[in-house]
């Protein structure tokens, strides 16, 4: 079986047998998970001793290894079964939920799954590694990755007011939060259309209504022992300097983020699992704000958006986009969506 529906199991997908219903909660679920997580131990085992015959952080060994997976299709097989499957995102929702509300912060959530992170030196190892510049250059250099990008971003300013709200309140002053975004989403309709006539969709996922429980920590259970096991396995016993480094030199980063970008799949699965994730309370404890604000005060938004502007490498490709995005016909509905 492959790795993708070991994943795909264990979200609840695949019942023991014709004639058993298999629930979150049920005995038969739990049964079931711990034999897809044995399978998939040991699936991870044989993946790691086919594709890293080196030491595990030697450069070429993690090339290797993120060539094959990138070659197997795994992320994306996945990313395209669950959205295709309600129950999938119902169980995805949920174990984002059990996770979430488990946990008060985002260190106390590392802290139960057992991963010890230093914010400060991941971000210092990312910026040197140069994959930043890299995937930088990959969308804004090339044409055709440059057409794309203008593409995704007009068609979500153009096809959602919402998004186009939501920059304009940033710029009028508004406070970054959770509650502020997903009020806009759900009661943002374009100028000139009926007060009732909001997405019914949005309607019924961004409700008031008293936010649901989440399930059982069976899910947390299985996310703990999955990335215990995978940190555990030689496959995953690399340094991030090596992983980024190879990312960046197999164009990998980049590939992913085209096909992030690209990836209908994923946009279904985001569109459906964030509102029930919020519609539960899990997001309360996320503050937004205080970095944004950190961001403004401080002169970091400012100076990016400066230096993006004024560089003279990324300016002139930035201009292509907005100018793309132009001859599409995106300001012009922007403005209508918002001013009428």
């Amino acid at each position: 079986m492959k790795v993708s529906n070991y994943i795909i199991s264990a979200l609840g997908l695949a019942p023991l047998a014709a004639a058993t219903i298999v629930t979150a909660k049920s005995e038969e679920f739990e049964v079931a998970q711990r034999d897809i997580f044995a399978e998939l131990s040991e699936e991870i085992a044989a993946f790691s001793q086919e594709h890293l015959s080196k030491r595990a952080d030697s450069p070429s060994s993690i090339e290797s290894l993120l060539l094959a997976v990138n070659q197997s299709g795994i992320i994306f097989q996945t990313v395209d079964s669950i959205a295709t499957s309600q129950p999938a995102m119902d169980n995805l929702a949920n174990l984002l939920i059990s996770v979430l509300k488990s946990n008060s912060s985002a260190s106390s959530m590392l802290s139960s799954l057992n991963i010890s992170l230093n914010v400060s030196d991941i971000l210092e190892t990312v910026k040197a590694s140069g994959i930043i510049t890299t995937i930088a250059d990959g969308l804004l250099l090339n044409d055709q990755n440059r057409q794309a990008v203008a593409a995704v971003a007009g068609d979500t300013l153009a096809n959602h007011v919402w998004a186009s709200k939501i920059l304009q309140g940033l710029g009028d002053g508004k406070d970054l939060t959770v509650d502020y975004i997903a009020d806009t989403v759900k009661n943002t309709v374009p100028k000139g259309e009926a007060a009732n006539s909001t997405d019914s969709s949005k309607e019924a996922v961004f409700t008031n209504a008293k936010r649901a429980e989440s399930t059982s920590g069976s899910y947390q259970t299985f996310v703990n022992n999955l990335v215990n096991a995978a940190l555990a396995s030689q496959a995953l016993s690399i340094s991030l300097d090596g992983v980024l480094a190879a990312l960046n030199d197999t164009g990998l980063g980049l590939s992913l983020v085209m096909q992030g970008l690209n990836s209908t799949s994923l946009r279904t699965i985001g569109s459906y699992v964030l509102p029930k994730v919020y519609n539960s309370g899990a997001l309360d404890n996320i503050d937004l704000n205080t970095f944004y604000q950190h961001s403004k005060k401080s002169g970091l938004t400012a100076n990016a958006l400066q230096s993006l502007f004024t560089n003279e490498k990324y300016a002139p490709p930035v201009a292509l986009i907005f100018k793309q995005m132009e001859d599409q016909g995106v300001f012009e509905k922007v403005r209508l969506h918002l001013y009428g």
